[in-house]
């Protein structure tokens, strides 16, 4: 009766949406989309997001993290390509 709401609060509140490897998984199974082979600077920028987050801008070995306006700019067009080919899937789907 209500599994729009179910399946909302699911994604919304369950999901760790940053966890690459289950959403690849996820897109894949639901939406038959793949996701470019190399993302690995996106998983990096990930793992700096949980240094920021969870160790206040500390690597785990104690050293602080150095981030500059190159690195963020390179993020940014990294992940437009990627939503980029993401949306080009769905559109052929």
């Amino acid at each position: 009766k209500n599994i729009h709401k179910r399946v909302s609060d699911y994604l919304h509140n369950r999901i760790i949406w940053h966890n690459i490897d289950k959403i690849k998984w996820m897109y894949k199974e639901t939406l038959d989309v793949d996701f470019p082979k190399d993302i690995s600077r996106i998983y990096r920028a990930v793992a700096i997001r949980h240094d920021i987050v969870h160790r206040n801008g500390r690597k785990i070995n104690g050293g602080y993290l150095k981030l500059n306006e190159a690195k963020l700019k390179q993020l940014t067009t990294d992940v437009g390509d990627l939503v980029t080919d993401i949306n080009k899937q769905l559109l052929k789907n």
